[in-house]
């Protein structure tokens, strides 16, 4: 038999380099999926925020906790206004601040003094 006049024989491995293909799609798709949940957008915000505190000169500990305190603290809508503070988008954080509803304001104005003083806290506590 010469090579390619078997179209049977062709065609099953054509099928299964298909099925392997389908297997390989669906690997690269959930590797994607887990490379883009580790880069989330929270990490981008914490690096903004880390960055921005660091720029002020503040102990890295400290700029490290108040990131991390607030991704875990703050509500998205939150979060992203201070984000947005430490890109220095002063004005847009001032418009987006007027639009929260009382409740989101309140639980913001609480929940910013409670995050900078739990991390100076916790680095002073560390340094002694």
């Amino acid at each position: 038999m010469a090579f390619g006049t078997d179209r049977s024989a062709l065609t099953g491995i054509l099928a299964g380099s298909e099925t392997a293909m389908k297997r390989v799609a669906l690997v690269l798709l959930a590797l994607a999926a887990l490379g883009a949940a580790a880069c989330s957008p929270r990490d981008a915000g914490k690096k903004a925020i880390v960055a921005r505190c660091l720029a002020g000169a503040e102990d890295e500990k400290v700029c490290d906790c108040q990131a991390q305190a607030s991704a875990e603290k703050l509500d998205q809508e939150l979060f992203d206004l201070v984000v947005l503070g430490a890109k220095g988008e002063e004005g847009e954080v001032a418009a987006r601040a007027e639009e929260l509803t009382p409740e989101l304001q309140n639980k913001f104005s609480l929940l910013i003094p409670e995050i900078k003083q739990e991390c100076e806290s916790a680095a002073a506590l560390s340094a002694s």
